[in-house]
């Protein structure tokens, strides 16, 4: 697998936009899930987090998807009866030029391979 090399140099953090300029969606059809991923193709690193419920749950249930870009911001209703479908996302996920930045991903691992 080749990583950009833009991975492997040393680069100044970029500060986050002001709310005020960030723009957040909050995505409940598969029609919105297809359209935020058109803007993911296009990103070169994305940050994502999920929330997940997992008392009295044998596996636990992924609740709520949370994904952004520089400029855009998307909250997934992951609840919703086409949540199986959500598999279309793995373009972006599985894509190593898009680098990827997780929140606490070393407790989240499990739930991404469910």
């Amino acid at each position: 697998m080749d990583y950009p090399e833009r991975v492997f140099e040393k680069a100044d953090p970029i500060k986050y936009r002001p709310m005020e300029e960030s723009e957040a969606t909050w995505v409940d059809t598969y029609e919105g899930v297809l359209e935020m991923l058109e803007e993911l193709k296009k990103a070169s690193e994305i940050a994502i987090d999920l929330e997940h419920h997992d008392y009295r749950t044998y596996q636990g249930l992924t609740s709520l998807m949370q994904i952004s870009t520089r400029d855009r911001d998307w909250v997934i209703d992951t609840l919703r009866p086409w949540r199986h479908r959500l598999e279309v996302l793995n373009e972006v996920f599985a894509d190593p030029k898009i680098v990827k930045v997780f929140w606490r991903f070393f407790f989240l691992t499990p739930f991404f391979q469910m």
